[in-house]
């Protein structure tokens, strides 16, 4: 196995390494902003006040974004890696939000939340490194309140060459990044897109089989928002 090769493994498995972590945050906090506004501005307009859960949060970009855009709204992040807390609780400081975000380590196939405790259930680029996606589907179910919907953010498998190359660029401007950083975010991305993402028709599957019993999916660009909510 090439060197290439196992530096793209470290960035596709479920968790980003402990090692790796700081790299990620410097590159999530010139890219996430940027790339997630128009989620996260979807987000705000949705639930005016209430308690959000984010899964898959990494250094906590978008639950910070949130608070920093609506003071009526409670923000909860949660990963598997667990130098992201420390990340994430420095971060929300440094932004001012401490008192309304807070983040956990946790397995998102069994997170440490009672049942019905959120109003609404997010997440951002991450669906596509859950090794049982359905099993946390049903989590955000059970953590849920009977009303409250789940977004999830996913690469769309399904876009064109052109779109593509196009979101690369810009990621690749927004990062900064250095040789090595560019040809991980050129290659390693695509890589990823590739081989991790799912298919409209399988996540639509995943949803049936679910305690949702299905989903509704905006399409937009390189990007598919799976919405699900919950009776």
């Amino acid at each position: 196995m090439g060197i290439f090769t196992r530096i793209l493994g470290l960035f596709t498995q479920e968790a980003v390494p402990e090692a790796a972590a700081d790299y990620y945050d410097l590159f999530a906090g010139r890219i996430v902003p940027t790339l997630y506004s128009g989620f996260v501005d979807a987000v705000v307009r949705e639930l005016r006040c209430g308690k959000i859960l984010d899964v898959g949060t990494g250094p906590g970009y978008v639950p910070i974004e949130i608070a920093k855009r609506n003071e009526e709204v409670f923000v909860d992040g949660i990963d598997l890696t667990r130098k992201f807390r420390e990340i994430g609780e420095r971060n929300a400081r440094n932004a001012g939000v401490s008192a309304r975000v807070h983040f956990e380590t946790g397995d998102a196939t069994k997170m440490p939340f009672d049942d019905s405790s959120y109003d609404m259930v997010i997440s951002t680029g991450a669906m596509h490194h859950w090794k049982y996606p359905a099993r946390v589907i049903d989590e955000m179910y059970r953590v849920l309140k009977p009303g409250g919907e789940a977004w999830v953010l996913d690469p769309n498998k399904e876009c064109s060459r052109e779109e593509w190359e196009e979101f690369l660029e810009k990621i690749v401007r927004l990062s900064g990044a250095g040789f090595f950083g560019r040809l991980w975010l050129r290659y390693g991305v695509r890589w990823e897109i590739k081989w991790n993402c799912y298919s409209r028709a399988r996540i639509e599957e995943m949803a049936r089989a679910s305690s949702f019993g299905g989903c509704g999916i905006e399409i937009g660009g390189v990007y598919m928002t799976i919405k699900i909510r919950k009776k």
